[in-house]
C-alpha cells in the first residue's frame, strides 16, 4: 500500500476535532519557530562572524533534533495508549462473550466491523472464517 493510500484511508477515521487539533498544533509549531529564530538571532549577536554561524548552526540542528525526539516520542506514547484501549476493548468485549450478553452474530451484525477487529477475533479464536457475514471480505470491508 502506497503512503498515500495509508494516509487516505488513516484520514477517513479523522474527526472535525483531530482536524482542529492538527490545525493548532501547524499553527504552534509555526509560532515555535519563529520564537526560536529570534531566541537565537539575540542570543549570537554579538559573537564574532564566524562563531555566530558555527552557534546558529548548532542552535538550528539542535531545535531540528529536539522536534524529532519529541514528535518520535509522542508517537511511540500513541501507539502505546492505542494498544492499551484496544487492550481494555477486547477484554471488555471478552467478559461480554463469557457473560452471554453478546454472541459473535451481534458483533458481525453492526454496520461496520473493522478487518482489524475481525483479525483480532479469529487470532482470538473467537471468530472464524465461516461465521463472516457472507457479504464481508477478508480485510473486514463489505
Amino acid at each position: 500500500m502506497t503512503l498515500a493510500a495509508q494516509l487516505a484511508q488513516e484520514l477517513q477515521h479523522w474527526q472535525p476535532f483531530d482536524l482542529v487539533t492538527v490545525g493548532t498544533l501547524a499553527v504552534l509549531e509555526g509560532i515555535l519557530s519563529v520564537d526560536n529564530a529570534l531566541v537565537l538571532a539575540i542570543l549570537v549577536r554579538d559573537l564574532p562572524a564566524e562563531r555566530r554561524r558555527k552557534a546558529l548552526t548548532y542552535g538550528i540542528a539542535g531545535a531540528f533534533v529536539f522536534r524529532f525526539v519529541v514528535l518520535g516520542s509522542s508517537l511511540v506514547l500513541r501507539d502505546h495508549r492505542q494498544r492499551a484501549e484496544r487492550s481494555r476493548f477486547f477484554d471488555r468485549l471478552q467478559e461480554r462473550l463469557e457473560r452471554g450478553e453478546i454472541g459473535v452474530e451481534e458483533i458481525l451484525s453492526q454496520e461496520t466491523v473493522p478487518g482489524e477487529i475481525l483479525t483480532d477475533l479469529q487470532e482470538r479464536g473467537w471468530l472464524s472464517v465461516r461465521d463472516r457475514a457472507p457479504d464481508t471480505k477478508a480485510d473486514g470491508s463489505r
